[in-house]
């Protein structure tokens, strides 16, 4: 009965499923990097056009962040 219900995975899916795994694990720091640094730019050209009164912020303070 447990094989019927069981979710069966074939062993190309599960070598495919580790590998990714294993990308994710050596990726992961550089994405969460990226995630943390890139709201960054847009926030401090808002802080910027804040502080000038409504001047516009540098093209170059979003980009440099961002990019």
């Amino acid at each position: 009965m447990y094989k019927l219900l069981a979710y069966q995975v074939t062993l190309q899916q599960r070598h495919q499923i580790v590998e990714n795994i294993k990308v994710l694990k050596i990726l992961w720091p550089t994405i969460l990097v990226f995630s943390i640094i890139s709201p960054i730019g847009p926030a401090a050209t808002v802080i910027f056009t804040l502080v000038t009164n409504g001047g516009v912020g540098p093209i170059g303070l979003f980009h440099v962040v961002l990019n």
